[in-house]
């Protein structure tokens, strides 16, 4: 699976300390997904966090995602 991030997901990995490795894990091995109409939500353990990633909706099946944000459950009211 290909990956492209948002610039703002890049920022926030950042700022928070996120790496490609867990948010592929997230994408790959989620707990909870949330199905919308422009963009889903998952959920996965990561360690003794819960990592939350947003990614648009499926643009090329499951070959790419678009990562529109990431953020650690329960930081900053998420």
């Amino acid at each position: 699976m290909h990956l492209l991030f948002s610039q703002h997901a890049r920022r926030r990995m950042r700022q928070r300390n996120i790496t490609e490795g867990e948010v592929r894990a997230c994408l790959t091995d989620y707990r909870t997904r949330i199905v919308g109409v422009t963009s889903s939500v998952c959920i996965a353990d990561a360690g003794t966090r819960s990592l939350k990633v947003v990614v648009a909706a499926d643009r090329d099946g499951d070959t790419e995602r678009f990562i529109i944000t990431t953020a650690w459950r329960g930081d900053d009211d998420n």
